[in-house]
């Protein structure tokens, strides 16, 4: 499991993203998995197309990502491409944010 807290360009916190591998994997080199998004109790909120695509991720019940190259491909329940994170850039619907690892902190 790997954790991050995401912010926009402008550093503003608004949130957290769990990568989880599949169940049945506990390699860490895993292709595939599932993850969440959950909005900072403290997010200000905010009508900015960054904010909204985060929250609105953050009521999706089901969210998951596969190894595609280089990155990871991001996709919704029906299997609809949504995003990709490659290195510590998150880019979803036409948003992009900033991951900080937070896996070794916890």
């Amino acid at each position: 499991m790997y954790y991050f807290g995401i912010s926009d360009p402008f550093r503003q916190h608004l949130g957290f993203m769990v990568l989880m591998n599949e169940e049945d994997s506990d390699k860490s080199n895993s292709e595939k998995g599932y993850f969440a998004i959950k909005m900072a109790d403290d997010a200000i909120s905010s009508d900015s197309a960054a904010h909204q695509t985060l929250q609105k991720l953050s009521n999706q019940p089901m969210l998951f990502w596969y190894k595609q190259g280089d990155y990871l491909q991001l996709t919704n329940e029906t299997g609809e491409i949504i995003g990709k994170l490659q290195q510590q850039f998150l880019h979803i619907d036409h948003q992009h944010y900033i991951l900080e690892d937070l896996t070794g902190t916890l």
